[in-house]
Parts: C-alpha cells; structure tokens; sequence
C-alpha cells in the first residue's frame, strides 16, 4: 500500500507539472488573447485526448473524452488567471489518480 501512495504522488506530481510546463512553453509561442483562448490548455487537452483516452470508441468513451478535456483544460486556464501551479499538481494527485 505504501509503494502504491508513493507511486500515485510522485506520478501524479510529475504530470501535472508536464502539463503545466508544456502550457506555458506553447503559450510563450501563441500567446493568447483572452482566457478563453488558451492555445496551451487546448493544446494540452488534445494530447491527453489522444494519450488517455482514445482506447475505444462508445457513448462512455466519447463521454469521458469530454469530462477529460474539460479537466485539463479547465485546470491549466485556472492556473493562468491565478499565477498558481500547485492546484494542477493537486488535481493529478488527488482526483486524477484517486488517492
């Protein structure tokens, strides 16, 4: 049990930054204009898109596909309109990997 909480936080804190850090470098690139129009998050929600969930096409998977974007980008647009990178860190660990 122990050696499954260390992997869950450490793989959890580890994603989270990648996605953030690969935000803010396409964000560097493409600037966005408005919030609502973040290149980076966009960017960062296709990938997991096409790395997480893409197993199978059904009613369930289309569903999940959209509750997975939503989170990823809903979570890196939070962290540009706080300054606030930990809160990322935090969904990867403690929702996304459901310690």
């Amino acid at each position: 049990m122990v050696g499954m909480s260390i992997i869950t936080i450490v793989w959890g804190f580890f994603e989270g930054f990648n996605y953030v850090i690969i935000s803010h470098k396409i964000n560097m690139i493409y600037p966005p204009k408005n919030i609502w129009l973040n290149w980076g998050a966009i960017s960062c929600g296709i990938a997991c898109l096409l790395l997480h969930v893409m197993t199978g096409v059904s009613i369930y998977g289309l569903m999940e596909g959209l509750a997975v974007f939503i989170i990823i980008y809903g979570m890196l647009v939070i962290k540009d309109y706080t300054k606030n990178a930990w809160g990322c860190i935090a969904i990867f660990t403690f929702f996304w990997n459901a310690i």
